[in-house]
């Protein structure tokens, strides 16, 4: 790959396939004034002397790589001269492939990304991380200068934790590498997924092009993924345990209930949910949730069956599968639980329900009662009395209903 301006030596065989010898061989480029190859002194023929029958040399000519050569694949043409065995003047030629020249004379300097990391930590939401990168000037001749990097993200999930996203470099050589860190910030709100980090690149060099002088200099952006991981967010309210809606009973099938709310962007799979504590689930060692999405509280009921009684306590156990597909657990402990003793037999209504301290009902006893109040010669004299002095009351005021409405037909 040879660079415009630089030395390329050309070595090759001339060979007389003749039988005779030849003389006055010399050799040489026919076209330098087309090819951009330039001659290293004012003769354009190299002298070999005689080549015997059958005979061979070995011959080795320099050029320099001219300012005209074209990039890549080059064309020298070879020209032979000599003296056949008849004295007759003789001449020949043969091409040489010049391969993968290089000329970057009106070329620019390019500034990549080589290298980037971002530490072992995920990059979870609201964290901060060291952005490491190295910045590597490929070009062979040139240097750049006055270099502006600005690091930027278009939606923000990735900004400059403290200070300013833009530093500067005074000169990179051809070649050159040079590593660089900043500490960013992923957004509090981003959703898990790949986001494009954009490193930009302005910079100058020397004998800069017109085009790029009325730019202003070169503009460069190297674009970067990175992988976010959002704050996986959930709650549990409202534990709440009981039997038909009254107090829960031990060793009995009690609802366990309660409200749960994914915070987050994205909805969590495979959701599963365990107990520990004072009380076990009647239906195994886990419940099936499925999916649960984000932004709306739900309620759920799942059978639980306490192991012992007065104020217990618990542990819900929430198993699901983040956006990425990695397996995460949520506890949510409550207390203050109170489950009562199931009495031996377990009839709410029987007689294994009395308690000694209540009054009990006898219905000869509640006879006697009346009998001890009232006495029966008592009784019947005041029903006596009330007949007495009901039925004249009564006939009075049916006689005075009487007369007033014939007094009335009258007057009619």
């Amino acid at each position: 790959s040879p660079l415009v301006g630089q030395k390329i030596t050309l070595t090759f065989d001339i060979e007389n396939r003749g039988d005779k010898p030849i003389t006055g061989v010399s050799v040489g480029a026919d076209d330098l004034a087309t090819s951009g190859f330039e001659p290293f002194s004012s003769q354009a023929y190299k002298e070999i002397g005689d080549i015997p029958g059958n005979g061979k040399r070995t011959v080795s000519m320099s050029f320099k790589v001219g300012q005209n050569a074209a990039e890549g694949l080059n064309a020298l043409t070879l020209g032979c001269k000599f003296t056949d065995s008849k004295a007759n003047k003789q001449s020949v030629t043969s091409t040489a492939y010049i391969l993968d020249v290089i000329n970057d004379s009106n070329s620019k300097p390019k500034i990549i990304v080589s290298d980037f990391g971002v530490g072992d930590e995920e990059l979870k939401a609201s964290s901060t991380f060291p952005f490491n990168f190295t910045l590597k000037n490929t070009h062979t001749t040139k240097a750049a200068k006055n270099i502006k990097v600005t690091i930027s993200q278009a939606d923000n999930i990735f900004s400059a934790a403290k200070g300013t996203n833009t530093f500067y470099i005074d000169r990179m050589n051809s070649g050159e590498e040079i590593q660089n860190s900043i500490d960013l910030k992923v957004k509090s709100d981003v959703k898990t997924g790949a986001y494009e980090l954009e490193v930009k690149l302005e910079y100058e060099y020397d004998n800069m092009s017109k085009t790029d002088q009325e730019a202003g200099g070169v503009t460069e952006t190297n674009k970067l993924k990175l992988q976010a991981v959002e704050n996986i967010r959930t709650d549990i309210q409202n534990v709440q345990v009981s039997m038909d809606g009254d107090m829960a009973y031990a060793n009995q099938s009690n609802t366990l209930s309660f409200n749960i709310i994914n915070m987050g962007k994205s909805a969590l799979e495979n959701v599963t949910f365990s107990i520990e504590g004072d009380f076990k689930l009647e239906s195994g060692n886990s419940s099936y949730y499925g999916t649960l999405q984000p932004g709306t509280p739900e309620m759920y009921e799942v059978q639980v069956i306490p192991q012992t009684s007065g104020m217990c306590s618990g542990t819900i156990v929430m198993k699901f599968e983040n956006s990425n597909g990695d397996l995460e657990e949520y506890r949510h402990e409550f207390s203050d639980i109170m489950v009562g003793e199931m009495p031996e037999g377990g009839d709410f209504m029987g007689g294994d329900m009395y308690d000694p301290g209540m009054p009990s009902f006898n219905p000869e006893e509640q006879a006697d009662v009346k009998k001890d109040i009232l006495p029966v010669w008592a009784f019947v004299l005041i029903q006596v009395a009330i007949l007495v002095i009901f039925i004249p009351v009564v006939r009075m005021i049916m006689i005075k209903a009487y007369k007033k409405k014939h007094e009335d037909d009258e007057g009619l």
